[in-house]
């Protein structure tokens, strides 16, 4: 990264950087919370983790239960099969699908507040 590339940027950069000793670690902080959240979200540990949190409704539904299981099975692969990836999403379709129609998503959370 030079100054030179900075300066060509569609907004350029032309200022010096300016240290603030004060706020360094509070940025840092933010910067590692923000780093995990992305992790999390391109790696589907989100969509892990819903699906453990609503085990107890997978397990009672054989058609939700199957769905699922493809659905986490296939999540994170990288395939460019264009029938994989409308069974996936087809799959993913129908198990939301599966979730509303047992009121799944309007379960009252601890806090009080409704999923939806």
């Amino acid at each position: 990264l030079t100054r030179e590339r900075l300066e060509s940027f569609d907004r350029p950069i032309r200022c010096e950087p300016e240290d603030f000793p004060d706020k360094r670690d509070g940025l840092i902080h933010d910067f590692r919370d923000y780093l995990r959240t992305l992790k999390s979200v391109h790696s589907g540990t989100d969509l892990q983790t819903a699906a453990s949190e609503c085990q107890q409704v997978i397990n009672d539904h054989n058609e939700l239960k199957s769905k699922m299981g493809y659905v986490l099975s296939q999540a994170g692969r990288n395939s460019s099969d264009p029938h994989a990836a409308r069974d996936f999403i087809q799959c993913a379709v129908d198990a939301r699908a599966i979730l509303h129609g047992i009121g799944a998503f309007y379960n009252t959370q601890d806090d009080g507040r409704r999923a939806r």
